[in-house]
């Protein structure tokens, strides 16, 4: 699309200057001038069809949007202890995400998470998570994923990576993602499930509590089924898609 752009901008500056020098010899009649003038509105009502259909084809290219439905997806977490392994959900989820039929240098998934909506098998530990030694979810009450950069190494699988904020601190994150159904075979129902793990250091995020009696990798388990959407040509899309 960048290089239609740029062809178009380069026809409008060489158009002009001869333009330019073409009215510095001959002064135009007033139906010359009427008419120049329309000629140039058509001129730029074709650029602009040319562009909008361009950018139509470029949403179209990158059509495969999908929203995350939480009914049936899943986000957790596992970290070592004394006591064993502790293992925490997230009830309350949201995002978006494209997958892309090409590789580009955009936002490829947004995923908030409420904080506040963490469980555990006891509820003594996840009373510890939400106070302000570990998750502090009464002032930050959300977490954020925001990937940019969608790396494929076969046919099923990739690498996402982007930058997560917990509480006030933003680090880079990298997600392991497996397409575990997205019509590969040729069905093609709208819905896609994709599964994706990673393993962080909590340290990194400025949350030290009990280190090094609770382990500082914290694993990360998601397994989404999202829905693809039907979108046109709007601000909404566009907005997300660069």
């Amino acid at each position: 699309m960048l290089s239609i752009v740029h062809k178009l901008l380069f026809v409008v500056i060489i158009s002009f200057p001869c333009a330019v020098l073409a009215n510095d010899h001959v002064r135009p009649s007033p139906a010359q001038d009427k008419l120049q003038n329309h000629e140039q509105s058509s001129i730029s009502a074709a650029m602009s069809a040319i562009l909008a259909n361009n950018i139509q084809r470029e949403v179209s290219y990158l059509d495969d949007l999908y929203e995350i439905q939480q009914d049936t997806s899943s986000i957790s977490f596992q970290v070592d202890s004394p006591v064993g392994e502790v293992w925490v959900k997230f009830d309350d989820f949201s995002g978006r995400f494209v997958m892309p039929k090409r590789n580009l240098n955009t936002k490829h998934a947004v995923v908030d998470i409420n904080a506040d909506s963490l469980h555990s098998e006891t509820g003594l530990i996840a009373v510890l998570l939400k106070g302000d030694s570990f998750f502090d979810v009464e002032n930050f009450p959300s977490i954020r994923f925001v990937g940019s950069n969608l790396e494929w190494y076969g046919e099923d699988r990739a690498v996402l990576k982007g930058l997560m904020t917990i509480q006030d601190v933003t680090r880079p994150v990298a997600f392991y993602i497996k397409l575990e159904d997205a019509g590969i075979d040729g069905a093609d129902d709208g819905r896609i499930t994709v599964t994706a793990s990673t393993t962080i250091k909590r340290s990194a995020f400025g949350i030290y509590t009990l280190l090094p009696l609770v382990s500082d990798n914290v694993n990360l388990y998601v397994n989404i089924d999202a829905n693809r959407i039907d979108t046109g040509l709007d601000t909404a899309t566009l907005s997300f898609i660069e």
